[in-house]
C-alpha cells in the first residue's frame, strides 16, 4: 500500500528509544536513521499494526542528543523526529527545567549578562547593532546547565540592539530574545537597555477596594483619547490618556467623576498589526502579541526611543493612581501572532506550543497555535512576565483573554504570585471551553470556578440574561423586554452562573458582570436590530436601566468604554482593526446624555458607600436580601440589617421592567431618602416609579 509523508509522524519517548506512527496498516521495507546527516543503527522492537495504523518502537544504542536533528527514512519518505513527546517526560524536566529568575538580560555594574533557555540548538551567537552606525558584532555563546545559553559582555554595550543566532542543522535563525524589555521601533531587534534607569517615583497608593466592591472600566489607550472632542494634545497615546482636559469632562477626569475604582486596559504589550512608525496607517487592538515583557510602541510619542516608551506607560500608571484609580492590563499569553517567526518555536521547536495526536497544531485561540502553558518552562515565561509587570511597572490587576485555553497550575500559581506582590491584586479571564489539547479537568474554564475561587470569571449567563445574545441580535434579554422570572432576577443580583442546576462560582467576587466589552457588538447596536420597533428615548431608557441593574448586582462590576453614554460601533460586531472611526470614543456623546450619566454616578455612589458590595459570601447576601414581585413587571429588592456593613440601616429598590409607569402605595410616616431619582416625586402617599427605571430608597443609620 502506498503513503506519504502525512501519513508519518516519529517522536523521542525516551532518552534511547523512539516511535514511528504510520496512519495505515502497513510492512515497511526500507528504514533509516541519521543523527546530523549520519546514519545510525537502530533497533526495531516492537511493532502493533490493526487496520488503521501502524506503531513501530525502535531503540538506538547511545542517546538522543537535544541539540541534533534526527531524520527517519521509510521506502524514499523523511521525516524529522520530534522531541514534542519526549518533552513531556519526567526526563525531561529534571534535566532541563531551568528555575533561574536571570533570562534575558541583567545588569551588573561594568557588564551586561545575557541568558536563553534553548536545550535544542547547536549553538547560539549574540549578535550586537551599534545604534549609531548599524555595524554588526558577533560573540559566541556557552551552553549551560539545563540547556541554558549565556554571555557576559562589557557596559560600554548598553543601548546596542541585540538579537540571538539560533543554529540547528547548519541553519541560522536570528530572533529577539523572548526574555527583552526593551526593543527597537516595531519590535525588530532588542535592545539593551537598564530598565533601573526608566523608574518613575511610585508616590500615590491607591485604596485598596475588594474585588468584590470593584468596578472596572474597559478602554483602549488609543480608543480613548484619539477624537478631537478629547481636547488632549497626545492624542492615542499613554501621555495623552492623563493629560487634564481643558473641558474636565473628559479623558481621565471623567473616569475619576464617573466613581469608577480600576481602568482595564485592552493589551498595550508588543504587539503586531500596527507600524509603530506610522500608527495611523492601520489599527488594531493587539491581541496579537509579539514581545511579551515589552510596551506597545505605537503608543508612545517618541518609538524609536526604546527607554521612552518605558517611561511614558511607567508615568501614565502612576497618573492614574494619583487620582485613586487601579489599573489591570489586559494580557494574551494564549498564543502568539506568528508561530513560524516566533523565538519561542525556533528555540525549542515543538515545545512552547500544542499538538494535536496527528500533529496538526491545536488552535483552541482561533489564532492558529496554542501556547502549551502546562509545559513548566512556558508557565515559567508566563508567570516571569507577570512578575515583572507587577514589579517594574506597579499594575494592580490582569484580564487574561482566552483564559480557558490556559491550563489550571498556570493560572493557580500566578494568582498565588500576584496575591504575594499585591493582596488586593485583580486577576480575571474569559473562562470559555475552547478546544485545544487539554483535558476539561486541566482548563481554566468557567466549569472548573471552584478550584480558582480567588479568580474572576466574565459571566455570560448574566450577559445573556439581562441583556440577551451577543451572537443572535434578535434575541432579548429581561433588560430588552424578555419575561421577567424572580429566579433569573435573582441570580443577575446575586452573581451566579448555573450550569446543571448549581452554582458553579464560590463566591459573588468571581463574577465579572458584564453585559457590552470590545468584543461584539454593543448594547445600542444590538438594540437598532432586537428592539428596532421602539423610539430612541426607550431605547435609551432599557440601556439606563441595565447599566443601574449592572451597578447594583453583586460581584465585579465592569464596564465597556462609552456604555454608559450608548456608545455605537456603527452595528460593527468585530471593530478590532476597524480604525477609529468606528472604535474611537465620541465624547460629544457625554453632553448628549448627560443627565443619565450623572443617574449612574448617583448608584456608583451608593454601591460604594452601602457597603453591601462589599459582601462576598452567597449565604450572607441570601439572608438579608429578600426579592418580591409587586406585579408582572415590577419587582420590590429589599435589604435589611446592613447597618452593620455601611452607612445605611435599610435599602429598597423598586425595578419597573414595564413601558408604564407604575405607581405603589407606601406608608405616612416613610422615612426613606431616594437617590437616582428618574421618577416622578411623591404625591399623598403615592410613588410612582418611571417605565424602564429603579429607584432606591434608603434609611440611614439613627434615622428617627
Amino acid at each position: 500500500m502506498k503513503f506519504n509523508l502525512n501519513d508519518i509522524r516519529a517522536y523521542v519517548i525516551s532518552p534511547n528509544e523512539f516511535e514511528v506512527i504510520f496512519d495505515t496498516y502497513l510492512k515497511p521495507k526500507v528504514m533509516s536513521l541519521k543523527e546530523n546527516g549520519q546514519i545510525i543503527t537502530i533497533d526495531n522492537i516492537n511493532t502493533n499494526s490493526n487496520k488503521n495504523n501502524t506503531t513501530m518502537l525502535f531503540k538506538i544504542n547511545n542517546k538522543f542528543r537535544m541539540n541534533k536533528v534526527y531524520k527517519f527514512t521509510v521506502d524514499n519518505l523523511t521525516v524529522t523526529v520530534s522531541f514534542e513527546k519526549y518533552y513531556r517526560t519526567k526526563i525531561f524536566e529534571d534535566d532541563y527545567y531551568y528555575s533561574g529568575d536571570d533570562l534575558g538580560v541583567i545588569f551588573n555594574d561594568n557588564e551586561i549578562m545575557l541568558k536563553v533557555w534553548s536545550p535544542t540548538a547547536e549553538q547560539i551567537e549574540l549578535i550586537l547593532y551599534s545604534p549609531i552606525d548599524h555595524r554588526k558584532l558577533i560573540k559566541e555563546m556557552t551552553r549551560g546547565k539545563s540547556g541554558v545559553w549565556s554571555c557576559v559582555i562589557n557596559i560600554k554595550y548598553r543601548q546596542w540592539l541585540y538579537k540571538y543566532n539560533v543554529i540547528r542543522d547548519h541553519h541560522n535563525n536570528e530572533i529577539v530574545d523572548p526574555y527583552a524589555k526593551a526593543v527597537s521601533a516595531n519590535g525588530d531587534e532588542g535592545v539593551l537597555v537598564n530598565v533601573d534607569h526608566t523608574r518613575v517615583i511610585q508616590k500615590h497608593i491607591i485604596r485598596p477596594y475588594t474585588k468584590a466592591e470593584s468596578i472596572i472600566y474597559e478602554t483602549h489607550v488609543r480608543d480613548f483619547t484619539i477624537d478631537d472632542e478629547s481636547g488632549v494634545k497626545f492624542k492615542g497615546k499613554y501621555l495623552g490618556f492623563i493629560e487634564s482636559s481643558p473641558r474636565k469632562s473628559t479623558s481621565l477626569d471623567y473616569l475619576r467623576n464617573l466613581g469608577i475604582t480600576h481602568i482595564e486596559l485592552l493589551p498595550v504589550s508588543d504587539f503586531e498589526g500596527v507600524n509603530e512608525l506610522n500608527p495611523d496607517h492601520y489599527y488594531n487592538w493587539g491581541y496579537n502579541p509579539v514581545n511579551f515583557f515589552v510596551p506597545e510602541g505605537s503608543y508612545s510619542i517618541s518609538p524609536n526611543n526604546p527607554s521612552s516608551r518605558l517611561l511614558e506607560i511607567k508615568t501614565m500608571i502612576e497618573a492614574v493612581h494619583k487620582r485613586g484609580l487601579g489599573v489591570i492590563l489586559d494580557f494574551v499569553f494564549n498564543h502568539v501572532y506568528d508561530i513560524a517567526s516566533s523565538p519561542l518555536e525556533i528555540l525549542v521547536p515543538g515545545y512552547f506550543f500544542r499538538k494535536w495526536d496527528n500533529g496538526v497544531l491545536a488552535n483552541g485561540s482561533g489564532c492558529g497555535n496554542d501556547i502549551a502553558s502546562e509545559n513548566s518552562m512556558a508557565r515559567k515565561l508566563i508567570l516571569d512576565c507577570v512578575r515583572y509587570w507587577i514589579e517594574e511597572f506597579n499594575i494592580d490587576g490582569i484580564r487574561l483573554d482566552l483564559m480557558g485555553n490556559l491550563d489550571i497550575q498556570t493560572v493557580s500559581e500566578m494568582d498565588i504570585l500576584c496575591k504575594r506582590l499585591k493582596p488586593e491584586f485583580i486577576l480575571l479571564g474569559e473562562g470559555w471551553n475552547l478546544n485545544t489539547k487539554l483535558s476539561n479537568e486541566s482548563k481554566a474554564i468557567i466549569e472548573n470556578a471552584f478550584q480558582l475561587e480567588n479568580v474572576s470569571f466574565f459571566n455570560d449567563q448574566y450577559r445573556d440574561s439581562l441583556k440577551g445574545s451577543s451572537f443572535t441580535l434578535s434575541h432579548k434579554g429581561i433588560g430588552l423586554g424578555a419575561e421577567v422570572n424572580e429566579t433569573v432576577l435573582k441570580d443577575i443580583l446575586i452573581g451566579k452562573l448555573t450550569r446543571n442546576q448549581t452554582n458553579v462560582f464560590v463566591k459573588p467576587s468571581q463574577s465579572v458582570n458584564y453585559i457590552e466589552c470590545h468584543d461584539n457588538h454593543t448594547i445600542w447596536d444590538k438594540m437598532i436590530i432586537s428592539n428596532y420597533y421602539e423610539d430612541e428615548a426607550c431605547r435609551v431608557r432599557r440601556q439606563l436601566l441595565m447599566n443601574s441593574i449592572l451597578l447594583i448586582s453583586h460581584g465585579v462590576a465592569f464596564i465597556h468604554s462609552g456604555q454608559e453614554f450608548c456608545r455605537t460601533k456603527f452595528h460593527d460586531g468585530n471593530s478590532y482593526k476597524s480604525g477609529d472611526e468606528i472604535n474611537k470614543i465620541r465624547w460629544k456623546n457625554i453632553i448628549k446624555h448627560n443627565s443619565y450619566i450623572e443617574k449612574l454616578k448617583d448608584i456608583i455612589s451608593f454601591r460604594k458607600r452601602s457597603g453591601i458590595y462589599k459582601i462576598d459570601d452567597y449565604a450572607e447576601i441570601e439572608r438579608i436580601m429578600k426579592i418580591s414581585i409587586v406585579d408582572e413587571k415590577l419587582f420590590k429588592i429589599e435589604y435589611n440589617d446592613t447597618d452593620f456593613y455601611g452607612e445605611y440601616e435599610n435599602i429598597i429598590i423598586y425595578i419597573n421592567f414595564d413601558k408604564v409607569d407604575k405607581t405603589i402605595s407606601i406608608s405616612k410616616d416613610i422615612k426613606f431618602k431616594f437617590i437616582s431619582d428618574i421618577s416622578k416625586p411623591t404625591i399623598d402617599n403615592e410613588l410612582v416609579i418611571e417605565y424602564l427605571s429603579l429607584k432606591i430608597l434608603i434609611k440611614n443609620k439613627y434615622s428617627p
